[in-house]
């Protein structure tokens, strides 16, 4: 694995560092509360973090129980249809129970008013839920970390936060709000009453870490847990084995899923794991959509932008990106 970071920390070691100041005697018999917005079977962009992350918890010792909604986004019907309400994974390690809640469009107020039920019920299940050590929670949807905040009250155990989205900071990158605005407003009360009641935020960059103490959080509470990947699920594509070359014309090497290529004719590459979120509104492509204009210093690169179009595909038009968006910058 690398995790390109200068620290040892993972979210493992945040989770027993900080059970070693409150019940050391119960470090090798936590059971975490995790209450996701989203859950395997689905498809969504930090699945193989997850996977990780409950690997890491189970080796630790650890037990977790787990509140989702039956899943919806990046899978079809029989999928959703055939989810168990009841289960247990990783040896047993983890209890995950599922609720029934509609379907995830397209729809911002649609999907707000579906995170807005499945925070209801997680809270009311999270209150129900016993012998509970500590609550481990998500920035997606944003207000989960509300149900953290209160179920450290209700309960009186730590709560640990992994911070992978900052809002309403996306909201407004992405031209969805303004600072100032109700909207803003809202979300910054609803991001200061989390990260206030957090015992520890994990953020995912130095930059993040900056932000947040900005808005006031204590250095002490924040460890930088960079996101990893696996080098052996990433890999340089030859050539002639890369149907990019005969589909779109590139002449110039090219790598796919972010690794360049080794060459003296370097190329750009960007990709997204997750066609139904990941080059959405929410996103931040004022880097990406600047590049072109970047690369004219060179009269010989190109920029090409394209994907596999699906039924989001005019909106992202409109965004000048689409659904599992390539962005390559090539020399010619």
């Amino acid at each position: 694995m690398t995790r390109n970071a200068s620290t040892s920390s993972t979210p493992t070691t945040v989770c027993e560092d900080l059970m070693k100041k409150v019940q050391p005697s119960n470090i090798h018999h936590m059971k975490l509360l995790y209450l996701p917005s989203y859950f395997p079977p689905e498809i969504y962009s930090d699945l193989h973090l997850d996977d990780d992350r409950f690997k890491a918890f189970v080796r630790a010792g650890m037990q977790m129980e787990v509140h989702a909604p039956i899943p919806t986004r990046g899978i079809d019907s029989s999928v959703r249809r055939s989810a168990a309400r009841e289960e247990k994974l990783y040896g047993n390690k983890m209890k995950v129970r599922r609720f029934y809640a509609w379907n995830e469009g397209k729809n911002p107020v649609g999907r707000a008013l579906r995170y807005f039920y499945c925070w209801m019920h997680q809270l009311y299940d999270g209150w129900r839920a016993k012998d509970v050590d500590m609550l481990y929670m998500m920035s997606t949807a944003p207000i989960q970390g509300l149900s953290g905040a209160a179920l450290k009250k209700i309960k009186g155990v730590p709560f640990v936060y992994n911070l992978q989205d900052i809002f309403p900071d996306t909201l407004v990158g992405a031209g969805l709000t303004k600072k100032g605005s109700l909207i803003w407003r809202i979300g910054r009360w609803v991001e200061n009453t989390t990260y206030r009641n957090a015992d520890r935020i994990i953020v995912i960059s130095e930059g993040f870490k900056a932000n947040i103490m900005a808005k006031g959080v204590p250095e002490e509470k924040i460890e930088v847990v960079y996101n990893w990947v696996d080098e052996n699920e990433v890999t340089p594509i030859a050539k002639e084995d890369n149907s990019l070359f005969t589909n779109w014309g590139f002449h110039a090497p090219i790598s796919m899923c972010s690794t360049p290529a080794i060459s003296a004719r370097p190329s750009i590459s960007m990709s997204s794991s997750t066609p139904q979120s990941n080059c959405s509104r929410g996103r931040r492509y004022s880097s990406s959509s600047s590049a072109p204009e970047a690369l004219k210093t060179n009269s010989r690169q190109r920029w090409h932008a394209g994907g596999c179009p699906t039924s989001g595909s005019s909106l992202c038009s409109r965004w000048s990106v689409f659904h599992r968006c390539i962005a390559l910058a090539t020399s010619a």
